[in-house]
C-alpha cells in the first residue's frame, strides 16, 4: 500500500509501484497468508454495495437467511 501511496503522493512511477505490489501477491500463492487475502476479499465484496448490488440485503429482504 505504501509503494503505490508514494507514487501517487510525489510522482513516482505508478507502473513500477505497481509491479512491485502485484509481484508481493504473487510471492503469496500457497501460503497461509494468500488464504487469508482471499477470505478478506470475499469478506469485503460481499459487504460492498457497489460490488455485491446489495444482493445481500435483497436475498434477507425476502426471507432467506
Amino acid at each position: 500500500m505504501g509503494r503505490l501511496v508514494d507514487a501517487f503522493a510525489h510522482g513516482h512511477s505508478k507502473l513500477e509501484a505497481l509491479r512491485a505490489t502485484v509481484d508481493r501477491f504473487l510471492a503469496l500463492r500457497g501460503t497461509r497468508v494468500h488464504a487469508q487475502v482471499a477470505i478478506f476479499g470475499d469478506l469485503y465484496v460481499r459487504d460492498n454495495e457497489v460490488m455485491s448490488q446489495d444482493l445481500v440485503r435483497f436475498i434477507e429482504s425476502h426471507g432467506r437467511r
